[in-house]
């Protein structure tokens, strides 16, 4: 039976297959969508297996003791961090014995209807925001952050604009050609006002969650989401490529670039102000921006601790074991998912930078330094994984969320 008899299923099957299609909008990673599909399933009467990847979902389902097959076509979306824990609530309620399947489906289809948490305009502040923070963590200065919080407003503006199939292509463009500009005409480093104007682009997050699936023996989601973030890696790549060399063709070199006088911002301080715009960019709502606060501190914090003493790699590990596990205690504490505190620092440690340079310098015909880039975002990419697998082992008794304003 598919999507086209849905209307004509029962409230259960709806229910299942609509909590399906709403947590790969909300980002879910597969293998929390299985765990949670069948757990809703159990709890309204109607067990069965689920396989995902990230843009389909086969259900077996148990119907009045006779099987069905529902195959669901998905579409994947970025993290939203709010809708996973309204999603989470509704499976605590259904487990509970607090909601019917009906009532359920109403919350489910109420939510879906919601407008989004945060304006547009909102949105493209906090691209602009994490991008010029991120410049400075990066290694720039307040020229360089000042770049890339140029390129990320203009990156904004493609994302609410609905850019389509060419919107990282555009973005990278758009980012490269800023930063190229400046450096001919100010001496800004194009390094980091690139990357910081890229850094919500970059798909370090698809990377970790594709090795992370791949570790979990979900082998075909896994390989899809590396698969994906390649394609989007050389997007990028080829639009920097493009971004550069027509500001190099149009933008002349001034012999004396201008000097720009500004203080120098403090690296706790860019640590700091990612938070807000995390928040935004993440959908999470207002009250989550204390923990948020935490989880970029401990991620910064863990990795320049662990990096000093057991290098870049390993130090991943570090700061991940300590994102988990401020994960952990956050969710006994908040009774809300981990991923609400986790995500945001995971977003600090994610290699897709590294892996960005790669792709940059291949462009650049440096295959040898591509390479290495390339090996190293793997090993930083596994680093996190492991880090984030054993806070988990460390916390594995999970406390279900009891429900709460989304």
């Amino acid at each position: 039976m598919g999507d086209s008899e849905v209307g004509s299923v029962s409230v259960e099957i709806r229910l299942l297959l609509g909590y399906a299609r709403a947590l790969h909008r909300a980002g879910a990673p597969t293998p929390r969508v299985e765990a949670l599909l069948a757990t809703v399933g159990r709890a309204i009467g109607v067990p069965g297996r689920f396989f995902g990847v990230p843009t389909a979902l086969i259900a077996s389902l148990e119907v009045d003791g006779r099987p069905e097959t529902h195959v669901v076509e998905v579409e994947g979306g970025d993290i939203d961090l709010g809708a996973l824990a309204r999603l989470e609530a509704i499976a605590a309620r259904l487990t509970s014995g607090e909601a019917a399947a009906g009532e359920a489906l109403a919350q489910l289809e109420a939510g879906e209807q919601a407008p989004p948490r945060w304006s547009a305009a909102t949105t493209v502040a906090a691209f602009a925001g994490v991008s010029g923070a991120a410049a400075i963590v990066l290694g720039g200065g307040a020229a360089e952050g000042a770049v890339a919080a140029a390129a990320g407003l203009s990156t904004g503006l493609l994302a609410v604009g609905s850019a389509g199939r060419l919107f990282e292509l555009l973005a990278a463009a758009q980012a490269a050609f800023l930063a190229t500009s400046a450096a001919r005409w100010a001496g800004v480093a194009v390094e980091p006002a690139v990357l910081g104007g890229l850094i919500v682009l970059v798909p370090g997050f698809t990377l970790w969650q594709g090795m992370a699936e791949l570790t979990c023996g979900h082998l075909v989601s896994g390989t899809t989401r590396l698969a994906r973030a390649l394609a989007v890696l050389l997007l990028m790549g080829v639009g920097f490529a493009l971004g550069s060399r027509v500001a190099d063709a149009l933008v002349p070199e001034l012999a004396s670039p201008v000097v720009l006088s500004v203080a120098s911002i403090p690296t706790a301080l860019a640590v700091a102000a990612t938070a807000p715009a995390l928040l935004v960019l993440f959908r999470a709502p207002a009250r989550e921006l204390g923990w948020i606060l935490g989880s970029v501190g401990v991620a910064w914090g863990g990795s320049m601790l662990g990096g000093q003493s057991l290098g870049p790699e390993l130090g991943t590990f570090i700061a991940a074991l300590g994102v988990g596990l401020y994960g952990g205690v956050y969710e006994r504490l908040a009774r809300r998912p981990a991923a609400v505190a986790m995500v945001p620092g995971i977003m600090l440690l994610v290699p897709g930078t590294i892996g960005f340079r790669g792709i940059s310098a291949l462009m650049a015909d440096d295959p040898v330094a591509g390479i290495e880039a390339g090996f190293s975002a793997l090993l930083v990419a596994v680093s996190l994984v492991a880090g984030l697998l054993v806070a988990e082992t460390a916390t594995y008794q999970r406390t279900p969320p009891i429900p709460g304003p989304p």
